[in-house]
């Protein structure tokens, strides 16, 4: 039953506020001042799980670890040697005894998804979810939490693609001119404060133009995906990988001694020459030039990548001399 259908039913007599409560499409919980379960209405069937299973469960059970953690162990009980520690405002979980006006809104958390081949819960199936928590008073004071929590799996997901779109390079999978700034500078940054020093290399592909004016544009493609393949091949997960545009590629190795560059060079030029072997047509060839910084002399991540690209275009000069030599 959708929300709108449950308010015109409940606004038509027919049916009581806990019937209305049963029926809504968002999960309604009740815990007790000890954070177990006593009431779970029928839209944990979303997540897998029936009323009765999860009644007399921690909340726990239906939190991803690592949330629970964050909004337990830190939050939810902020204290040090009996003193509150500045987390009075922090959203909580269990232990939530503030009135609606105050209470947790909006907190996000990750449930588990029951594993039904046996029984357990799965970390690894998740579903997003908003969750809103306010305290329930009795005659004794605190007497638990009353909870809603409102499943936003599809909304962040969405959001999660919208966000690959627009830093990925939908040709060759790489991070785009956008996502390549985006991670490097956060990175450089890093570098800056720890006083380490790093590199990036800037490469140009020697025959993209080539290729597209003899043999098509669809060959010019398979160009660069075939050095963005390299690339992934040469570098490791950490390392910044991206197409700037063209046939233009930059990539931030991550924690590589600037002693390496000579090293990672020499591997990309075997990748390619492992891959133009036995293929027909143009072959695949790169141009590249390197830019180091300094924490003495540091520069920003616009001027690191003129200067490699200076260098790149040096050594594309250099080929050039020497097969007209």
């Amino acid at each position: 039953m959708s929300l709108r259908e449950c308010i015109l039913t409940a606004f038509s007599g027919e049916c009581t506020a806990e019937l209305l409560i049963k029926k809504l499409p968002e999960i309604v919980y009740k815990i007790n001042s000890d954070g177990t379960i006593i009431y779970v209405n029928e839209a944990v069937k979303i997540i897998g799980f029936e009323p009765a299973e999860l009644c007399g469960q921690n909340i726990s059970y239906l939190i991803h670890p690592d949330d629970f953690r964050e909004h337990y162990s830190k939050n939810i009980l902020p204290l040090l040697a009996g003193k509150q520690t500045g987390y009075s405002n922090a959203p909580k979980l269990i232990d939530e005894r503030r009135n609606i006006e105050r209470c947790t809104r909006n907190l996000m958390v990750r449930l588990l998804v029951k594993n039904n081949n046996n029984n357990s819960r799965h970390s690894d199936s998740i579903r997003y979810a908003r969750l809103i928590a306010c305290g329930e008073h009795g005659k004794t004071g605190y007497a638990g939490t009353i909870g809603v929590i409102v499943d936003i799996t599809e909304d962040v997901r969405e959001r999660k693609h919208l966000l690959e779109l627009s830093v990925q390079d939908e040709l060759t999978g790489l991070f785009n001119r956008r996502g390549f700034y985006t991670l490097s500078e956060n990175r450089l940054q890093l570098e800056k404060r720890n006083r380490h020093s790093c590199f990036v290399m800037f490469f140009d592909l020697d025959n993209v133009k080539k290729t597209n004016d003899t043999l098509g544009h669809q060959a010019g493609d398979e160009l660069l995906r075939a050095f963005a393949d390299i690339l992934k091949k040469t570098f490791r997960t950490p390392d910044i990988i991206g197409r700037m545009g063209g046939d233009e590629f930059a990539v931030f190795p991550v924690e590589a001694s600037v002693d390496s560059s000579p090293l990672i060079l020499a591997r990309i030029d075997e990748n390619i020459k492992n891959h133009n072997k036995n293929r027909t047509g143009l072959p695949l060839s790169a141009s590249c030039g390197c830019a180091f910084f300094s924490p003495e002399a540091p520069e920003t991540l616009d001027n690191l990548l003129k200067t490699a690209d200076i260098n790149m275009y040096a050594e594309k000069n250099n080929k050039k001399l020497t097969i007209q030599g």
